[in-house]
């Protein structure tokens, strides 16, 4: 038993058994991003500026519940963006896939970007963590409609729907 103990306790250790999640959020392509945003050095033609995409990366979110996942991202949302850049549009869409050391999603967001309605990367749709869109109510430049979902390999874990002023889900 004594023997077992400790290797028990190496083994742990080393694939991190004990280990809280830290949850981290980063763009899959920081200026993919900011131009798709922006429209900047985007071909208008090809790209909306009405409805914005954003992609993300999401890692160490494993042994956290659907809740937890969605209020990091609401909190990453309010800290990274500012109330002009969500008002600006009819449509918002951030989508946060898993991050995957072996996938380089960089290649793929250009083109769903360009060539999909809803923007999602269509060589992985398992992955996808988190979709949350701002929809902007007809004749009214203040009030949002908030969708959020949080994806386990395509299955739904977590969906809520709410109207809300931009003011409280962005910073200022």
């Amino acid at each position: 038993m004594r023997k077992i103990l400790p290797v028990i306790l190496i083994i742990g250790a080393l694939f991190g058994c004990a280990k809280t999640s830290t949850m981290t959020i980063e763009p899959i392509d920081k200026e993919l991003n900011g131009r798709l945003l922006t429209g900047k050095n985007l071909d208008t033609r090809l790209f909306s500026t009405k409805d914005l995409l954003q992609y993300y990366e999401v890692s160490d979110y494993k042994g956290l519940k659907p809740e937890a996942i969605q209020k990091k991202i609401d909190g990453f949302i309010k800290a990274k963006y500012k109330s002009s850049d969500l008002s600006q549009a009819n449509q918002i869409t951030f989508l946060f896939y898993k991050k995957d050391i072996f996938t380089d999603y960089r290649k793929y967001v250009y083109e769903a970007a360009r060539d999909t309605e809803a923007g999602f990367l269509s060589e992985y749709p398992d992955r996808l963590v988190s979709q949350v869109e701002f929809l902007k109510i007809k004749g009214d430049d203040i009030k949002i409609l908030r969708r959020r979902t949080v994806y386990r390999k395509e299955e739904i874990l977590l969906s809520k729907e709410d109207t809300v002023n931009i003011k409280a889900v962005v910073r200022m």
